[in-house]
């Protein structure tokens, strides 16, 4: 019956949260500066096709000789190396000597990556954390030799958890996020956790290079025993607890993290603290991990606080007060889902109380957690958006007392509403493909407001999500059907493609999104300061803002690399202006940081595109200093 009643409770309230912990994993890493492979011409020209692993080797085919090694260049044994080509895809293992072969490969392009347990991947070309393999082109008859692959150790960080007098605190929870761009903003995603033992010590290992922090996240969650008496689990009450539940009559009350010795923390609880001793996110203290590196002592020892009650009422009707989730947020920038002192239900009145709080300043938020919802067939023509749902907002500072918060009004989200347009300039011939298959996500443009949500189109084009909170948002259009291009994206007729749309109090209903077949397309050959070409760099553009700005937005922002003879080729962007910058790829990494992206203007070659142009630029190779 506890079990169940535990499960119950955790789905009610924490769900969200748990769900916004798992975010997309990161990418892989990426070894340094690779050396190219020798090129020698063998045999004549023959048409075949893939041939198994193991075929004899023909005079007439391509061969590729490598080797794995680490990153101190040491051979890998029993890697697995992969050669992905246009018609082959075939796995080896390297030999004690970290040595490859593959033979009988068909022509065509084609990238190599190498795996192993305990490192993380590595490819031909890469040569950074978070880059790419470099595609390279196979000729009949020739041979690569020398090909040299590095891999990634894996990182480790292990410290302890101690109390305030110095006693360790076992089956503690340690949490390592890592730092990573997503969705246009560096944010630091949970990478993996670990819980002290019985002598508070932790150890979390397969890490792979980059910049972490380590916190021990503390969050107290209640639920009102009426709600449990109407969800049929009669008869709870202060004497009915377990599975690190307490009761006062009124509230179920559990916490996660470290327990306090006090009777399950009624009395005081440890707050949630980020390495090296504060209780914020944004100022915590990164740790950077190379490949293989290992961090002892990053210990924490945390403070026994006083627990105080925070209480109020939600109003509005009854729809809008009853059962709502609510949370309290460390307030300043920086807090993501996850960090939450408390949170709790409100009853069906709408009364609500966290019942353990350690002091500080936080955001109340109620509602706001909502999914955005996309909207589909059920609603016909898309005229209307009813409203489903409410949310609330309350700044509240806890500190020597129990706190009596205001009365919070609940107000209705609202809805956004779009069409999807195709143009087919010129051709009659053209498919139009299901609007359906085209990813619209809208995201806000700050914490607090809905969840990213991304919407399929109707097949009459339109779309939209209800249970909005009022605020901005961006609109993002995703990976295109082939042979699309995302042409404009406009709201109330003004240009959306960069900037966000405000969304008022009754919604929004005047975005548009039009795609086009005759995209544009710029074509580059990159060189170094020889004029040699500058064989796999990193080519970024940037869109140009009305302020003469770069910015990043995945609408008009595109990274590629340039090719073994320094060429490069980008489709689809927009019209519009751009900055576009040619960096060595191992210069690149975080390049996303707008702190970096203002230095690369400084050094970016302006180019204009009009609607279906298609343009040739020269590139030189920039030097970028950080």
């Amino acid at each position: 019956m506890r079990n169940a009643i535990v499960r119950v409770l955790c789905a009610a309230i924490t769900g969200v949260a748990l769900a916004a912990h798992q975010g997309t994993p990161p990418p892989p890493p990426t070894p340094p500066t690779t050396t190219p492979p020798t090129t020698s011409p063998v045999g004549g020209s023959r048409t075949f096709g893939p041939k198994p692993a193991g075929s004899p080797v023909r005079a007439d085919a391509a061969v590729i000789v490598g080797q794995v090694v680490d990153s101190s260049g040491r051979p890998v044994e029993r890697a697995a190396v992969r050669l992905i080509g246009d018609s082959i895809v075939e796995t080896v293992l390297t030999d004690p000597r970290g040595r490859f072969f593959f033979r009988s490969i068909p022509p065509g392009d084609a990238i190599v990556t190498a795996q192993k347990f305990g490192y993380y991947d590595g490819a031909y070309g890469k040569r950074r954390a978070n880059g790419q393999p470099l595609p390279f082109t196979l000729g009949m008859g020739q041979v690569l030799t020398d090909m040299r692959i590095e891999i990634f150790g894996a990182g480790v960080i292990t410290g302890s958890v101690a109390d305030e007098l110095g006693e360790p605190i076992p089956a503690a929870r340690v949490v390592v996020s890592r730092r990573q761009f997503v969705g246009g903003n560096w944010e630091y995603v949970i990478a993996d956790t670990d819980t002290t033992d019985d002598e508070g010590v932790y150890r979390i290992f397969g890490l792979r290079p980059g910049e972490y922090i380590v916190a021990t996240p503390a969050t107290s969650f209640s639920m009102p025993v009426t709600v449990m008496q109407a969800m049929g689990k009669v008869g709870l009450d202060a004497t009915d607890t377990g599975a690190g539940m307490t009761s006062n009559g009124r509230d179920v009350v559990w916490s996660t993290g470290a327990t306090p010795p006090d009777d399950d923390g009624v009395g005081g609880i440890y707050p949630t603290q980020f390495y090296p001793a504060t209780e914020h996110r944004i100022l915590a203290l990164p740790i950077t991990l190379g490949s293989g590196d290992v961090r002892y002592a990053v210990n924490f020892r945390l403070p026994l606080v006083p627990a105080r009650r925070v209480s109020g009422q939600l109003v509005g009707e009854p729809s809008a007060t009853a059962h709502q989730v609510l949370r309290l947020m460390p307030a300043g920038g920086g807090a993501v889902a996850g960090d939450e002192a408390a949170t709790t239900l409100s009853d069906a009145d709408g009364r609500f109380s966290f019942a353990r709080v350690p002091s500080g300043v936080y955001v109340l938020e109620t509602g706001s957690e909502t999914t955005m919802r996309a909207l589909t067939a059920t609603n016909p023509g898309l005229l209307t958006m009813p409203a489903t749902t409410f949310w609330g907002a309350a700044d509240v500072n806890v500190g020597d007392m129990d706190v009596d918060v205001p009365t919070i009004p609940m107000r209705p989200t609202v809805g956004i509403l779009g069409q999807l347009f195709f143009e087919t300039p010129g051709s009659t011939t053209t498919a139009v493909p299901p609007p359906s298959r085209v990813p619209i996500t809208i995201e806000p443009s700050r914490p607090g407001l809905s969840i990213a949500a991304t919407v399929r189109p109707l097949p009459s084009g339109a779309f939209g999500a209800t249970n909005v909170v009022p605020g901005e948002y961006f609109i993002r259009v995703g990976a295109l059907p082939p042979g699309w291009f995302l042409k404009s994206v406009t709201a109330g007729g003004r240009d959306a493609l960069d900037d966000p749309i405000d969304v008022g109090e009754a919604g929004l209903d005047s975005i548009v999104v039009r795609l086009t077949t005759k995209g544009t397309q710029m074509t580059g050959v990159v060189r170094d300061a020889r004029q040699q070409a500058a064989v796999g760099a990193a080519i970024i553009i940037l869109p140009v803002t009305a302020r003469g700005d770069a910015v990043w937005t995945p609408n008009r922002t595109r990274e590629t690399r340039a090719s073994a003879s320094g060429v490069f080729v980008v489709t689809g962007l927009p019209p519009g202006e751009y900055f576009v910058i040619a960096i060595d790829d191992a210069a690149a990494e975080g390049w996303q940081d707008p702190r970096v992206i203002a230095t690369l203007r400084t050094l970016a070659t302006r180019v204009a595109l009009k609607d279906q142009e298609n343009k040739i630029v020269q590139m030189r190779l920039s030097v970028v200093k950080r």
